[in-house]
């Protein structure tokens, strides 16, 4: 097959190369899965929006374009990446997650004739009155382009069911296609430790603050440091936050790959505290859970699938509920296995090969659905 997969930012940008880079969960998924394809003997494009254009081809054989990015407005890249997607590509696979940007290109590549797989990480979800107005607009408008989409993949059916946005699609054309992870890049085997670490970007649906309310109580029952692994922006208001209330929490900000794999391996328990359904997956707990680790996460649509494959759920937003399931976890982490158990239940159904050959076979059937190969 030919694919095309568009990523909003650049998935591999160079140290210092874009400052405004935008690197998060969904660049890293749709470059594994660009990656897995081309592995698979697929011709695979990767178009993103990055400070400047360029073609390069990477080492796990996909093509990556780079069309200059002239702005963004709320976080939609402002770049040209339609006019990149190659004319003899048989699929392009957008993702929805900015408004105005995926639903658009996606409606402008049906309206092509194209076969298009629409990837739904999360809903989106206002922090600023303008932010929540063009997330009030994209959803009254957002279904009407998305329906346009031969297929649809969702990260957790519960999610779909529970989605506003993908509660409008046929179900028959909604498949289950969730994020991966690398087995082989986290370690099981570690001695285990007496921390409680979370792994996020510092922005609001997160629920950090949230920890940092609960962080007391879990110290006092644990003795266990608490430690915060990731920046964003709002962590300057979080360590003030912190300091105020004289949560026992240490701030680590954006730690390199090799040492966040350390931090995982030796952590006793790792949390997510997001407080809304923007967080509609969790790949740090799948990254814990390879590692080894059992997690506590809020009981969200999607977020629960995976946390309770090894873990507990405490009610969004709740700093009490929170600390009383991480103290749970934290004194009897052998109620959810071994490490290697806990590795083993991931492996099963969201190792990256798995993942692959799920997205391939969706793939295929939008090109069936939208009326076989193009030539």
């Amino acid at each position: 097959m030919r694919v095309a997969i568009v990523s909003p930012y650049d998935p591999r940008p160079k140290e210092g190369d874009d400052p405004h880079a935008l690197r998060g969960g969904v660049e890293e998924a749709l470059d594994r899965a660009a990656s897995g394809l081309a592995a698979r003997g697929h011709e695979v494009t990767l178009v993103a929006s990055a400070r400047s254009s360029g073609v390069e081809e990477t080492p796990e054989g996909v093509r990556l374009v780079r069309v200059r990015r002239l702005g963004a407005l709320f976080r939609n890249p402002i770049a040209a990446l339609g006019r990149a997607i190659p004319e003899d590509a048989e699929v392009v696979h957008v993702p929805a997650t900015y408004p105005g940007f995926s639903d658009v290109l996606l409606a402008r590549q049906a309206k092509r004739g194209r076969a298009t797989v629409l990837d739904y990480h999360f809903d989106v979800h206002g922090t600023s009155w303008p932010m929540r107005a063009a997330a009030a607009a994209h959803a009254r408008t957002a279904g009407r382009l998305m329906r346009r989409a031969t297929r649809v993949v969702a990260k957790s059916m519960e999610y779909a069911r529970a989605s506003p946005v993908l509660r409008a699609f046929p179900a028959g054309r909604v498949d289950w296609v969730p994020n991966g992870v690398d087995l082989e890049e986290f370690d099981a085997t570690r001695p285990r430790g007496e921390a409680i670490l979370c792994v996020g970007r510092l922005v609001p649906y997160k629920g950090v603050d949230v920890l940092l309310r609960a962080a007391r109580d879990v110290r006092r029952e644990t003795g266990a440091p608490i430690l915060v692994a990731g920046s964003g922006p709002q962590e300057r208001r979080l360590r003030d936050l912190a300091e105020s209330l004289k949560a026992p929490v240490e701030f680590l900000g954006r730690v390199p790959r090799d040492e966040l794999r350390r931090l995982y391996a030796e952590a006793r328990v790792c949390v997510l505290p997001s407080i809304n359904s923007q967080e509609a997956f969790g790949i740090a707990l799948l990254e814990a859970m390879a590692s080894g680790a059992p997690v506590v996460a809020s009981d969200l649509p999607g977020v629960r699938e995976v946390a309770l494959l090894s873990g507990l759920v405490a009610t969004p937003g709740d700093p009490e509920d929170l600390a009383a399931k991480l103290v749970e976890a934290w004194r009897a982490p052998e109620r959810f296995g071994s490490p290697a158990d806990v590795r083993d239940r991931v492996a099963k159904e969201y190792a990256w090969a798995r993942v692959v050959e799920r997205l391939e076979a969706v793939h295929a059937m939008a090109i069936s659905d939208a009326g076989g190969p193009r030539s």
